[in-house]
C-alpha cells in the first residue's frame, strides 16, 4: 500500500502548527518505528540544517516536504541551504551521512545539483542520501492511523 503524504491527508496535531512541522514529526515517528527509538534526537530551532540526528550512526536527517506530496516536486534551493547550514554546524553534530527525508521527489536535476554542491564543499557524494516517496509503502497502518485522515 502506498500513502500520499500530502497536506490533504496529513493531520496537523499540536504542538505542530503547519505542514512542514507535521512532516518532521511524521519523519521522526517513521524513523523510530523502522530503527527503534534509541539514539534519535529531534532538534528544535535555531536552524542547524538538521531536523533529526541519529547519534549511533552519526546520520543527520533534513526533512523537506511539498504540500502536494508525491504529486509535487522539490527544487534544490532549500535543500542546498540546509546542507550548507549543517556543514557550518558540523562541529556541534559530527555527522558522517546526511539524508534528505522527503514526501516528494526532487525536480529535474535538483538532486544532481545537491550532489555537485556537496562535492564542492568537500563532502563525498556517498555521504548524501535521499529517502523519498518510493519508501512510503513500507510504513505501518498504526502510523497511518495516527498521522492521516481516514477517508474510507
Amino acid at each position: 500500500m502506498r500513502y500520499n503524504f500530502s497536506s490533504t491527508f496529513l493531520k496537523i496535531i499540536p504542538p505542530d502548527s503547519n505542514f512542514g512541522e507535521a512532516w518532521e514529526s511524521l519523519c521522526y515517528l517513521l524513523l523510530c518505528q523502522e530503527h527503534g527509538h534509541n539514539g534519535f534526537i529531534r532538534l528544535n530551532p535555531p536552524d542547524r540544517g538538521i531536523d533529526i540526528f541519529h547519534q549511533p550512526e552519526k546520520r543527520a536527517y533534513q526533512c523537506k516536504s511539498h504540500e502536494n506530496g508525491a504529486a509535487g516536486t522539490l527544487d534544490a534551493t532549500g535543500s542546498l541551504k540546509s546542507l550548507k547550514t549543517a556543514i557550518n554546524h558540523r562541529n556541534s553534530f559530527e555527522w558522517h551521512s546526511y539524508c534528505f527525508a522527503t514526501n516528494a521527489n526532487f525536480s529535474g536535476t535538483s538532486f544532481e545539483r545537491i550532489l555537485s554542491c556537496a562535492d564542492g564543499l568537500k563532502i563525498a557524494k556517498s555521504q548524501i542520501e535521499h529517502l523519498g516517496p518510493e519508501r512510503s509503502e513500507e510504513h505501518t497502518s498504526e502510523l497511518q492511523s495516527h498521522s492521516f485522515t481516514s477517508y474510507a
